[in-house]
């Protein structure tokens, strides 16, 4: 089916023109956002992004113009941007849980625990206080084990600036911890 066919059957049938788009754009929409949201989220969440891009697709259906670009393209752009928005806000829901989590350890004797917790405890509080994006890099460079390139991704950097912010947050942390100590 070609990107007219399919505008022409919006036009006169809009839900078997969704069930046409789905089945002609549905994984190549499920791979785009699996690829930007994938380490971050669960499957329900990927699947549901899936379904929202095509609603928000749906919703602006009239805006379309095929001669600035194919179907293809468009729902593709909608994807990229949608999957980047939600990773975003899935990672700054989580991340202080699961960092927290990923931070507590047992320990059988009780003065080294109370120790630990308040180890943990300044090291969360310092990396909150270098602000964000510098605290979300870390979380997700060392708690997620994130590459410097996905993270990029994921908050609209390049490689380099990750790699260079990474850096200069562990500096101001090291400054931060030595305070406190």
């Amino acid at each position: 089916m070609t990107d007219k066919e399919l505008m022409m059957l919006f036009a006169s049938d809009s839900a078997a023109a969704m069930r046409a788009a789905i089945d002609l754009y549905g994984n190549l929409i499920y791979t785009i956002i699996k690829n930007r949201m994938g380490r971050i989220s669960q499957r329900e969440d990927i699947e549901e992004s899936v379904s929202d891009v095509f609603v928000l697709f749906y919703r602006s259906i009239d805006k379309i113009d095929l001669e600035k670009g194919s179907i293809k393209s468009y729902l593709s752009a909608i994807a990229n941007r949608y999957a980047i928005k939600r990773a975003k806000k899935l990672f700054s829901e989580s991340a202080a849980a699961a960092a927290v989590s990923r931070l507590i350890k047992t320990s059988s004797d009780a003065d080294e625990e109370i120790l630990q917790k308040e180890e943990r405890r300044l090291l969360l509080d310092g990396i909150k206080a270098l602000g964000k994006p510098d605290s979300d890099i870390i979380a997700m460079k060392y708690f997620y084990g994130l590459k410097s390139k996905e993270i990029g991704k994921i908050l609209g950097i390049k490689t380099n600036t990750v790699d260079k912010r990474t850096g200069r947050a562990l500096d101001r942390l090291r400054k931060i911890l030595d305070e406190e100590a």
